[in-house]
Parts: C-alpha cells; sequence; structure tokens
C-alpha cells in the first residue's frame, strides 16, 4: 500500500475484502467516530482494523499479514479486437510469403 487508502470510506457492513496474508475478512462495523473497522477473519476470530486499513494490535503498527487491502478495480473493459478473414488475405492470392 503505497498511498494511503481511506477504508472508513470504502467498508460497509457484510463486505468481504482481503488481508496482506490473502486472507478473506468480513467487515461487521464501521465506527467513523472512534476511527475503527471491526470484523472477522476466519479461523482467527474477531479484528479490529485503523482508518487506515492496519491491524489494531499489531506490534509499533508494523504492516502485518492481517492489514487489510484495498479492493482491487474492475479491470476496464476494451473492446474485442477482430480482423476479418478476407482483409487479412493477400490482395493477389498469395498465400506463401514466397509466391
Amino acid at each position: 500500500m503505497t498511498e494511503a487508502t481511506d477504508f472508513l470510506a470504502i467498508c460497509k457492513p457484510g463486505m468481504t475484502l482481503r488481508t496482506r496474508g490473502r486472507s478473506e475478512a468480513r467487515i461487521l462495523q464501521v465506527d467513523a467516530a472512534g476511527g475503527l473497522i471491526h470484523g472477522e477473519i476466519p479461523m482467527y476470530g474477531p479484528a479490529v482494523w485503523r482508518a487506515d486499513g492496519v491491524y489494531k494490535d499489531s506490534p509499533g503498527g508494523a504492516a502485518g499479514p492481517f492489514d487489510l487491502m484495498p479492493p482491487n478495480p474492475a479491470p476496464a473493459a476494451t473492446p474485442k479486437q477482430s480482423v476479418k478473414l478476407s482483409e487479412a488475405l493477400d490482395a493477389e492470392g498469395r498465400i506463401f510469403c514466397c509466391d
């Protein structure tokens, strides 16, 4: 996370995000006044994150496997490129490069 992400604006109760350790984190509650995000990580239990997505109980605020990762934006839809076979063939009817 090279740029600061406002997880308080992104997170909504019921949504699922990934953690830095690639686990799923389900958001249960967003406390905007306290700057905290409450949720749970399967096979770990309840978890709390700060507004910047850092796991609240991380030692010294260091990056760790429970930090939230921003959602990946959907890839932009690019138009499918196609070429008609008649346009791709040589106008003189040559099918090999040496003809």
